[in-house]
Formats: structure tokens, C-alpha cells, sequence
């Protein structure tokens, strides 16, 4: 076949199968850098076929360059380069595309449908398994596959090859069951991943496909979209039904959401022109409170690390003018498509990719990037060049942006193997692999897990880590105290390193730190166990009562209820780890609280509103005070 030949049948194969196990993310970054290595290959070999300028798209994705100016300004500058990275990726493909396809024309479009089609295939097939494990299991969060990290990223990689591989197909009965199968499946996989907005993505690009064919007076092709829309309706409806007591539309999702996005909002309120910088959204986000969100969310057990919107995520990182050069990049990609004979399929990409950033973050992801890019390097390709240069100009810009995406990526992929290693160490034990995979991990363009997690606040845990839970020594103590504040340098609103540090305060004797410590960690995650109880105990220490009466209020009541609950109910068995951690949480909680109820109760003249309280605790023993504490918290 012909298509063997050109470069666009073998980027979504190489793309997809690009993982590496070593890894925390076993594609995220090995399949930016290896698309951006060949992209810089791509461009020099057809550096002959150049165009005579710079089209607008390619200068609108210059533009997002701008927001690099802040790099000495933010706290994570790694993640300010890992955004670069991305543009730079989009804008190395944009070129390279709109060259093969001046190149190859009609040839171009078959290979990459060709191409498209084979990796639909070996995604849906890679898939199936695992869903139906996850139907088995009733749990479609396991029905991933062994090429994707998780379900969404598995459904929207295959949203956005469908429209490529249907843009052509090879000729005889081998193309057309080619095409039919590989579709045919992965709108399957689609529907039975359930994922919310690739189900509305693949409605709307179908809609807009009807309206098209409608317009131009196609009877044949609008009569199959609408078949195609009825199938996808039904299909939807089916799997909703399909999906049993697992909530498909979650009340708490959809209010999660709307927290991150009115976070999104205030960051952007607080810096409209600049934004808070690239790929500091995650580390801004826990500032503006996490009141609000679910409970794992509000205890620090959870980071969120995006809005899970694409246009408020570049809104509050890139500000005002980033946001409109994002939406003009698509709009005009989508005009300039649309209006093409064979650019169609091209326009649905790009409509895919916005509806689905509505709700998640394809701008992340690699699998995702290369349709938009390959999308709006066809509209480059049939666009008047903006800036007249010479066809060498673009070459070295295409290949400047794909070299500095390899070194940002080279150099993230090293840091996520090491960061890998160093969790391995945290999870076994392994005190000194700990340190050493901690300080290996760390580099110029990775300096935090993809769990959120500087990796200096590993480093500063292996050093407070000794056998036996004895005291660590000074020496130790104030090498984790200098790890903990590089962390917070990096993060000033992580949680876990602020608890720590304020643990190494207080084995300094700094107790008025070390509060206002945890206080920090309880203004940004309410619902923090290990802060609420230290503040109990330090309060008790500086011999302030209410402080720590104050400290246990922030248990919520229906978790004191379920602990005594559980307490009370013979053999019972925590189910699962996390439930056994909650479980030793709120044993330690009601310890403590009982040794404040007793200060309490030997106080003369309470407070009045706490005077009932203090008369109920009077000659009672601690089983009793815990009794009379939750029942005045029920009231």
C-alpha cells in the first residue's frame, strides 16, 4: 500500500504503543517526547516542501508561547515548562502536518486514515478485556487497558481517531471492512466506557456532520448521520441502563466541578492578564480552599491537579489573552477546515477536542494533541501564509519547538522513573531507596510526582523515618526541616509537607510554629485528621482549652457517628486499608478528645455557651465523656 510510505500512517501506531511500565504515567511524556522527536525528524526531511510563511495558526500557537515570560515568577518552574513543552509539541506538528499534506494531498489524508484505522483496532482490542473484567467487577474505572492510564483517556483517543479514519479508506473490500470494523468497534468501546463527555462529543460531532451534509444537500450521507446519531442515542441510553447502581451522572462530581471552576475563576479575577502561570494551577488550586469539594478532597488524601475544563484551565494559568488565543486557534481551525472539500473529518476533530475540554483535559494528553495537531495542520496547509519567510524559516522554528519538547520530555520521563522508584521505597519502607530515587528524580523539568508531590517532601520523609519510632536526630531533624521548605518553595500549599514541617517544629520546641502550621493546613483542607488532632494536643500544651475544644469541632459529626457506630458493632473489620486508616484516625481523635473533655470539665467558670457541656461532663468517666461529646455535636 501506498500509505506505508508516509509518516501519518505510522504516528497514531507509534503513539499508542509508546509505554513505558517504569514510569508513574506509563505514556504521558514518553509519548510527547517520542512525537516530538519525530516531528523534528519529519520536519527536516521534508524541509524541501516548506511554505513560503507563517500561517496564522502557526502564529496564534507562537503567541501561547508567552506565558514562558513568568518563569523566574512561579513556584514549579518545571511545570511551566512542561505547558512550554506542549505548545512547543502542537506547534512542531502543525508545521509538519501542513507539510505532508501539501506533499502528499489526497495520498496524506488516505494514510493517515489508514493509519487511524489500524490504531483503532489495536486500542478497542486492547480495551475489551479489561471491560469485561470491569462489568464483571461492576467497576468500569478498571477498564483501561494496558496502553491507557484510565478509562476517560482510553474513550477520548478513541473520539478522536474515529473522524480521521473515516475520512478514506483503502480501496476493495479490505478497506471498507477495515474501516467498518475499526469504527464499528471503537464506537462500542465508546459507549461502554462511559465516559459523560465523549458520550456528548460523539453526539455533537455527529449533529454538526448531519447539519453539513443537510447544508450541501446530500440526502445519502445526511440520512447515515442520522441513523449514526440514533445509534449513538440509544447506545447511551442503553449503557446508562447497563451500568446498574454505579452513577453515571454523580451529583458530587458535578459539584466538585463547579468548585473547580469558580477556583479557575478566582485565580483568574486575581491575575486577569497574566494568569497564575503555566502548570500552576494545581498548585494554586488548594489556596483557594477546598471547603466545598468531597471529603477525601477537603482531608488532603486527594490533589486535584486540574479544572477539568481546558478553556478555564488556560483562562487561570495564561490569563485573559491566553484564553482568546486558545478559542481563536480552534475557531479558526474549524472555519478554515469546514469549508474544505475533505476537511470535514478535520472540523469534527477539532469539535471533538473542544466539547470533551469542556469537561476534562485533552491538552494534557499526547494521544489527544497529535488529532488536533494533524486537525489544524490541514487548515494551515489551505491557509494563506500571514507572515511572509523563507520555507527554511519554519523548518528551524518547527524544529527549535520539537527539540526543546524532547529535552522538557527526556527529561520529565527520567524524573518519573526515579519518582517511580522513590514511591516504591515509600510504600516498602525502604528508607535509604527513598532518599536516593528522591534526590535522583529531581531536574530542571521535573520536580514533583504526578500525584502532585514534590519530590524534596520525599526526600525531607526519609530523613524523619527511623527504626523502631525513635526521635531522629538533630542532625536528621534539620536536614528534613531544610528538604520540607525546599518542598514548600516548589508547593506552598501542600498539604503533606506542611504537616510534616510542622512536626519538625515541634521537636524543635517551636510550638507557636508548628500551630500556625496546621492552622495553615486546616484553612486550606478542613477536614484534615492529623492537623485537627495536633492542634488539639498543642493547644493543650500552651494550657488554651477552647483552642482545642475549638480543633475537635473540625471532625465532622458524621464521622464520629460512624466510628462509634462501627466501635459498637461486634467482630467488625475494617473493609479495605483506607477504611482501616479512617478507623485509627478517629480512635486517635477520640483519645485525644478525652483528655481536652477532662481539662474541660476541671475548668471553674466556662463559658456560657459551652456551660451545659461542661455541667454534663461533671463526675463522668471517659467512656461517658465521649458519650456526652458526641451527643452535644449530634445537637
Amino acid at each position: 500500500m501506498k500509505s506505508l510510505r508516509s509518516l501519518f500512517f505510522y504516528m497514531p501506531l507509534l503513539l499508542l504503543l509508546s509505554v513505558d511500565s517504569g514510569s508513574q504515567d506509563i505514556g504521558l511524556w514518553l509519548r510527547i517526547t517520542l512525537l516530538a522527536a519525530a516531528g523534528v525528524v519529519g520536519s527536516v526531511l521534508t524541509r524541501k516542501h516548506g511554505s513560503k510563511g507563517l500561517s496564522l495558526i502557526g502564529f496564534l500557537i507562537l503567541l501561547l508561547f508567552l506565558p514562558l515570560l513568568k518563569l523566574d515568577s512561579v513556584s514549579a518552574g518545571s511545570e511551566l515548562l512542561g505547558y512550554g513543552a506542549r505548545i512547543a509539541l502542537l506547534f512542531t506538528w502543525v508545521h509538519l502536518s501542513a507539510v505532508l499534506f501539501r506533499k502528499e494531498k489526497s495520498d496524506g489524508i488516505l494514510a493517515l486514515a489508514t493509519g487511524a484505522q489500524a490504531a483503532l483496532l489495536i486500542a478497542a482490542f486492547s480495551i475489551l478485556p479489561s471491560l469485561v473484567e470491569a462489568y464483571k467487577a461492576s467497576n468500569i474505572y478498571l477498564a483501561n487497558g494496558p496502553l491507557f492510564t484510565h478509562k476517560n483517556y482510553a474513550a477520548a483517543s478513541l473520539l478522536l481517531l474515529v473522524p480521521l479514519a473515516l475520512n478514506a479508506r483503502e480501496e476493495g473490500l479490505l478497506g471498507l471492512w477495515l474501516q467498518r470494523i475499526s469504527v464499528g468497534l471503537a464506537i462500542l468501546c465508546i459507549l461502554l466506557l462511559r465516559t459523560r463527555g465523549v458520550w456528548l462529543g460523539a453526539f455533537v460531532m455527529t449533529a454538526i456532520a448531519v447539519a453539513y451534509y443537510a447544508f450541501k444537500g446530500n440526502a445519502q450521507r445526511r440520512t447515515v448521520g442520522l441513523i449514526s446519531l440514533g445509534v449513538i442515542s440509544i447506545g447511551i441510553v442503553v449503557a446508562i441502563f447497563a451500568s446498574g447502581s454505579e452513577k453515571i451522572f454523580n451529583s458530587d462530581t458535578i459539584q466538585s466541578r463547579l468548585h473547580y471552576w469558580n477556583a479557575s475563576w478566582e485565580m483568574f479575577m486575581d491575575q486577569p492578564v497574566t494568569g497564575v502561570g503555566g502548570g500552576q494551577w494545581k498548585i494554586e488550586y488548594p489556596g483557594t480552599g477546598l471547603k466545598g469539594t468531597n471529603e477525601s478532597v477537603m482531608s488532603g488524601q486527594t490533589s486535584i491537579l486540574r479544572p477539568h475544563n481546558d478553556l478555564l484551565w488556560m483562562l487561570s494559568e495564561t490569563g485573559i489573552a491566553g484564553a482568546l488565543l486558545f478559542i481563536a486557534l480552534l475557531v479558526l481551525g474549524f472555519r478554515q477546515t469546514i469549508k474544505h472539500e475533505r476537511g470535514l473529518f478535520f472540523a469534527l476533530t477539532i469539535v471533538g477536542f473542544a466539547v470533551y475540554g469542556f469537561g476534562e483535559f485533552p491538552l494534557e494528553r499526547a494521544t489527544l494533541l497529535l488529532p488536533l495537531a494533524t486537525a489544524l495542520g490541514f487548515a494551515a496547509a489551505h491557509t494563506k501564509p500571514s507572515i511572509k519567510t523563507r520555507p527554511i524559516a519554519g523548518v528551524i522554528l518547527a524544529s527549535i519547538a520539537g527539540l526543546f519538547t524532547v529535552y522538557v520530555g527526556q527529561n520529565r520521563v527520567q524524573g518519573e522513573r526515579a519518582a517511580q522508584d522513590c514511591l516504591d521505597g515509600y510504600m516498602s519502607g525502604n528508607v535509604r531507596s527513598m532518599q536516593i530515587n528522591a534526590q535522583k528524580a529531581q531536574n530542571v523539568c521535573f520536580e514533583m510526582d504526578i500525584y502532585n508531590n514534590p519530590m524534596a517532601y520525599f526526600e525531607g520523609l526519609s530523613h524523619m523515618r527511623t527504626p523502631n519510632g525513635q526521635i531522629p536526630s538533630d542532625t536528621k531533624i534539620n536536614q528534613a526541616e531544610a528538604a520540607f521548605n525546599q518542598a514548600l518553595e516548589i508547593h506552598p500549599n501542600h498539604i503533606l509537607t506542611l504537616n510534616q514541617l510542622a512536626a519538625v517544629k515541634r521537636y524543635n520546641s517551636s510550638i507557636g510554629e508548628a500551630i500556625d502550621l496546621y492552622e495553615r493546613v486546616i484553612e486550606i483542607a478542613p477536614r484534615n485528621g492529623n492537623a485537627a488532632i495536633q492542634l488539639m494536643e498543642l493547644y493543650r500544651v500552651k494550657g488554651d482549652v477552647y483552642s482545642s475544644l475549638n480543633a475537635m469541632k473540625m471532625f465532622a459529626t458524621k464521622d464520629l457517628q460512624w466510628y462509634w457506630r462501627n466501635m459498637n458493632t461486634k467482630n467488625y473489620q475494617p473493609r479495605g486499608q483506607t477504611e482501616g486508616q479512617r478507623m485509627q484516625m478517629l480512635d486517635a481523635y477520640r483519645k485525644s478528645s478525652v483528655t481536652t473533655l477532662k481539662l474541660f470539665a476541671g475548668i471553674n467558670n466556662p463559658r456560657p455557651a459551652a456551660k451545659s457541656l461542661h455541667r454534663d461532663l461533671q463526675g463522668k468517666n471517659p467512656g461517658e465523656m465521649w458519650q456526652i461529646w458526641l451527643n452535644w455535636r449530634q445537637n
